[in-house]
């Protein structure tokens, strides 16, 4: 059996130690892996022995003890222990000394563990500095014809050192681009609202681009072309971002009015049915883009 901290520390500076010595008394919610199958456990007393930084299946398994495992020979559990009334049954584990897996979090790039994102939320800081727009695009009017005007009003001053993400999930995953200085972006279609529209190319900046749920690729420096308003979609509100960044296309066109928020895909219009379009503005890379 393998104990993996359900509540580890958030704090990523000495604790990130690969392995140390740290003695503990009092009870700690963690999982327990018996015959491939996991279960809530309680451990009432315990010495960790043991950081890892990421605590996956590896590292539980890794940090499996000898002694653990002589414990639990025919998927028995210790003796003394008892069991409570659970969706999957709850144990209660003897006072003893057990190899904890504990991810020191706000640190590993994943959203893991109880976080509500990535490095941030549940045990850890919450996440603040990221606001989102995002919506599931189906072949009726399902976003606000202002809807992004809106949320971009709403953020008040944008940095020119906060980043910005475009992504469209579909049934091959995710594509998705990650810009620098968001301020460029979101200034610019907040001017062109109601103005006629207009074609800007992007600044020499840092640009990254995926494409079906790959690896992200960049950066890149190159200028793009971003249609504003009616140069993009007819509609004051619509917008077409880092045109051919990757390749690939972003839009959000709300004069379709059957398929209001459709998207370019590779220079196509697609039905749109259960994509999910989603924007980002943060302050940094790694919160905004999570990589």
């Amino acid at each position: 059996m393998a104990l993996v901290a359900a509540t580890p520390a958030c704090d990523g500076g000495a604790e990130d130690a690969a392995a140390k010595e740290a003695a503990e008394t009092g009870a700690i919610r963690a999982a327990l892996t018996v015959g491939g199958l996991r279960h809530d456990v309680v451990a009432v007393h315990y010495k960790l022995v043991a950081v890892d930084a990421t605590c996956g299946d590896a590292a539980i398994a890794e940090t499996t003890s000898a002694l653990e495992e002589e414990a639990l020979p025919e998927l028995a559990l210790p003796p003394g222990s008892r069991v409570h009334a659970g969706a999957d049954g709850l144990f209660v584990v003897p006072p003893g000394v057990y190899r904890v897996c504990a991810t020191p979090l706000s640190s590993d790039g994943i959203q893991n563990q109880g976080e509500t994102g990535v490095d941030c939320g549940g045990p850890c800081a919450p996440c603040g500095g990221v606001s989102v727009y995002s919506f599931v695009d189906t072949p009726a009017d399902d976003v606000g014809i202002k809807s992004l005007y809106d949320f971009f009003s709403s953020l008040g001053s944008v940095s020119s050192s906060q980043h910005i993400l475009f992504e469209i999930v579909t049934n091959e995953g995710a594509t998705a681009w990650c810009s620098e200085n968001a301020a460029f972006y979101v200034d610019t279609y907040v001017a062109q609202a109601n103005e006629g529209g207009g074609s800007f190319q992007s600044g020499p900046w840092n640009k990254y681009w995926r494409v079906a749920d790959g690896p992200w690729s960049g950066p890149d420096t190159g200028q793009y072309w971003n249609y504003y308003a009616a140069s993009c979609d007819e509609s004051p509100y619509s917008w077409c971002a880092e045109w051919d960044l990757g390749g690939y296309r972003w839009a959000v066109m709300p004069h379709h009015t059957v398929t209001n928020g459709e998207s370019y895909f590779d220079w196509s219009y697609s039905n749109g049915e259960n994509w999910v379009v989603t924007i980002a503005v943060g302050d940094d890379r790694l919160s905004t883009c999570g990589f």
